[in-house]
Parts: C-alpha cells; sequence; structure tokens
C-alpha cells in the first residue's frame, strides 16, 4: 500500500523554484520543509483520509495504519459514506480513534498564536493538514504531531 520511491529532493526543489518563480511572491519569506511520505492513488472522493493516511508516515508511529482502516472507521463511526470528509471535527475523532491519540481543531487559520505553534511543529518534522479547498472562512486546521506515544491535533 504506497510506495516511496527514492528521490533527489533537492534537485526537486531547485526545479520547482526555477520552474515556477512567477508563482512565488519575491515579498515573502519562505520557509520550504520537505519529508518524503509514500503515495497512495485515492479511490473516490478519499483525499482527507489518504492525507491523514500519509501523514501517519510521518509519526513514527510503533506499527503503520493502513488506508482501509482509516476509510472503515470513518465509515463506522459516520464520519463518511464514501470516503469524503466534511467536518475537521470528526477528522480529529477519526485520528484519535486509528492513531490513539489526543486531538484539537485550530481556529482562526495560519495567523495570531497558530501561526507560531504550526510553523514550531512544522520545524520538528511533523505534519499539517490543512482542509483543501481551504476557505478563509472556514479558518481551520489540523495538525499532527507524535510526541513521547502519544499523537497529538494541536
Amino acid at each position: 500500500e504506497g510506495q516511496l520511491q527514492p528521490r533527489n529532493v533537492r534537485e526537486e526543489l531547485k526545479a520547482l523554484f526555477q520552474n515556477r518563480s512567477d508563482s512565488f511572491s519575491k515579498e515573502l519569506n519562505w520557509l520550504l520543509i520537505n519529508k518524503p511520505v509514500p503515495s497512495l492513488i485515492q479511490d473516490g472522493p478519499q483525499c482527507g483520509l489518504v492525507a491523514l493516511w500519509m501523514a501517519g508516515h510521518l509519526l513514527d508511529a510503533p506499527e503503520a495504519v493502513s488506508l482501509e482502516k482509516i476509510v472503515n472507521c470513518a465509515v463506522e463511526n459516520n464520519y463518511t459514506v464514501q470516503g469524503e470528509m466534511f467536518s475537521g471535527d470528526n477528522m480529529v475523532n477519526l485520528a484519535k480513534e486509528v492513531f490513539t491519540c489526543h486531538g484539537e481543531l485550530l481556529t482562526d487559520g495560519l495567523m495570531g498564536s497558530n501561526r507560531s505553534r504550526i510553523l514550531s511543529h512544522l520545524k520538528a518534522g511533523y505534519p499539517v493538514l490543512i482542509p483543501y479547498p481551504w476557505k478563509r472562512s472556514s479558518r481551520k486546521l489540523a495538525v499532527l504531531t507524535w510526541k513521547h506515544q502519544e499523537l497529538q491535533m494541536l
């Protein structure tokens, strides 16, 4: 389930910046953090569940959790019918169950006190889940971290 292909990340990032330089504002400071994870093609409307599965690979969990287990848990708890996730609260609860963790849903988007919290998590190598398409009006984020045998969503 999923594959992690060997890559030259430095060269990929260099090419990205060279090919898409017009997409990056020169007026902003950029922090680029890239930790490779296995890829998986989703089957139907499962992008949130696949994102959670991918994030799980960055958590140094004692054992990997399969996408099938995540989907089954989401269906059993009525968080989804076909794999789609429309609730940040349900995503947090799902992460709690499949990764045996504590969870919290952030509000106010990427600004305010969330900014430093999110940057700290990213710098520590932990994944951040941001809903897509992200709407400024929703302003809710899910941040996954793994510390001392406990997964937390901050």
